[in-house]
């Protein structure tokens, strides 16, 4: 019984030590390419689909991004990234937090 006891404590002590880091390796491995991706890349305003600035852009999601591409074809290029800023819903602080991946050329 003694022998049985043991052998359960120890795989069960084995076993709740390689869980943890399991999770937090499946977790970096699903996280980190994305962030590398959005991190690296830049769009051109001008000419980007709505679904590729929803995709690479932080706080723009499919719906803005479409505004954007309509307000594009109505008005012409934007000349200035804070031209955004006339869309509904898109503030200085989304462009902050795009400047460095937005492109108007």
């Amino acid at each position: 019984m003694k022998v049985i006891f043991s052998i359960f404590v120890l795989f069960i002590s084995l076993f709740s030590l390689t869980l943890p880091s399991y999770a937090a390796e499946k977790t970096a491995s699903k996280v980190a390419p994305k962030a590398q991706q959005i991190a690296s890349a830049t769009i051109n305003i001008n000419t980007a689909s709505a679904q590729q600035l929803a995709d690479q852009l932080v706080g723009i999601g499919l719906s803005r991004a479409s505004k954007i591409v309509a307000y594009r074809k109505a008005n012409g290029p934007f000349h200035h990234a804070n031209d955004l800023t006339a869309i509904k819903g898109i503030g200085e602080r989304t462009i902050k937090r795009n400047q460095s991946k937005i492109r108007l050329k």
